[in-house]
């Protein structure tokens, strides 16, 4: 069933995510107002950002993958997937909002890579951690539900967002088909 949002939830979510760290900014403004998934936010590229005119291509899904080695013991990696459907592949209008939140995740990696003693990856992630390296999607919904818990804010979950951003088109008029 999940949770929805309201509007003065939406609100008091967005507002406290435009104080806090920037990834979650961005995070919380891409899944609760363009219902991105989990996996399309971790790997989303600053190639897939078109300022010019103003969109954002939906062309990956970061996910973990668990598997086993010889020895039996688990090993987890990153695996950069397409969309998980068809129609996941899309094209998303970038709002002035989600360019001030790309903006302040842009400046504080410059600020890591400038810090950083190794050389910085050259994939190009969006959400990365300290070192440059893709984030883990688990690390990015642990940091985001410490933030909802530091605000005092509703505890949702990551796919709540996308839930809340669909109901709100819907509310909106937006066909469903569209949604």
């Amino acid at each position: 069933v999940g949770i929805r949002l309201s509007k003065p939830q939406v609100d008091d979510l967005l507002d406290a995510a435009r104080e806090a760290n920037p990834h979650i900014d961005l995070f919380t403004s891409l899944g609760v107002t363009r219902g991105l998934r989990r996996g399309e936010i971790c790997g989303l590229c600053w190639d897939d950002i078109n300022y010019k005119t103003r969109e954002i291509h939906i062309t990956h899904n970061l996910i973990e993958s668990s598997t086993y080695g010889v020895d039996g013991t688990p090993i987890s990696e990153l695996v950069l997937k397409e969309p998980k459907s068809v129609t996941s592949r899309r094209t998303l209008t970038l709002s002035a909002d989600l360019e001030r939140a790309l903006k302040r995740v842009k400046s504080a990696q410059r600020l890591d890579q400038l810090a950083s003693p190794d050389p910085w990856p050259e994939e190009g992630y969006v959400f990365t951690a300290n070192n440059g390296k893709p984030v883990w999607p688990r690390n990015l919904g642990r940091s985001f539900r410490r933030f909802l818990k530091r605000e005092g804010l509703l505890h949702v979950g990551v796919h709540d967002l996308r839930r809340t951003c669909a109901n709100t088109a819907s509310q909106a008029g937006v066909p469903i088909e569209e949604i």
